[in-house]
């Protein structure tokens, strides 16, 4: 990040995020919202207790087990479809499905290319 021509370390947009988090909770504009030193203070109390290491241990291992689950699925399939043709034509069109779909939530309503043409005047040739 460069500033006036200065570069600032990354670290220091965290901190202005830090302290504006802290500001507005503490002028209690919203409701939702907590002060950050109230918030570190918690889990700094919470992070020692046998019922919050109880819940990281079930946490971590449902993850654990969905993602050795997941993975060996994945890999399982990906050999199929390429070993056997009825099977790769027959989940390739799910692959397709959702390569394609994972991009849309993060590509913006009004997806503008480069060249500053809009998606309703540029012509079809």
């Amino acid at each position: 990040m460069t500033i006036l021509g200065h570069r600032i370390p990354m670290m220091f947009s965290l901190l202005v995020w830090f302290a504006l988090w802290e500001a507005i909770g503490r002028l209690d504009l919203v409701v939702l919202i907590p002060p950050f030193t109230d918030v570190i203070a918690a889990g700094v109390t919470m992070l020692p207790s046998k019922r919050f290491q109880d819940a990281i241990a079930i946490s971590f291992s449902a993850f654990a087990i969905g993602m050795a689950f997941s993975v060996t699925t994945g890999v399982v399939l990906g050999v199929l479809m390429g070993r056997v043709k009825a099977i790769g034509e027959l989940m390739g069109m799910w692959v397709n499905i959702f390569e394609s779909s994972a991009r849309r939530p993060s590509s913006p309503p009004c997806s503008c290319s480069r060249s500053g043409s809009s998606p309703s005047t540029r012509r079809s040739a």
